[in-house]
């Protein structure tokens, strides 16, 4: 079983976990890291849900321009704060503010 950290056109930097691999016990977890930046374009499934050594779980696009891989992370950022609607609890005894998302 995987759970997706990241979504199919959705850009990654290095280090940061792709895929998340679940065994059929909560101790059996394997995080999926790439030591480059790029986008995932495409997870591959299998219809039983069950991957082996050496099968293809996605395809990557590497993109090595720095540059270019925050402005694409940047945005891809916004678009998901964009989405996050904020609102503050103000607490009357004591006038402590919380954030809630």
């Amino acid at each position: 079983m995987k759970e997706k950290i990241i979504k199919e056109d959705e850009y990654f930097a290095s280090g940061q976990p792709i895929i998340r691999l679940k065994g059929n016990y909560t101790i059996n977890e394997l995080f999926i890291y790439l030591p480059f930046n790029g986008k995932l374009k495409k997870i591959i499934k299998k219809d039983n849900n069950r991957y082996s050594i050496g099968d293809k779980l996605f395809l990557i696009e590497r993109i090595d321009d720095e540059k270019i891989i925050k402005e694409k992370l940047l945005n891809q950022e916004k678009k998901r704060l964009d989405q996050i609607e904020l609102g503050i609890e103000e607490d009357k005894f004591t006038d402590e503010k919380t954030i809630n998302f």
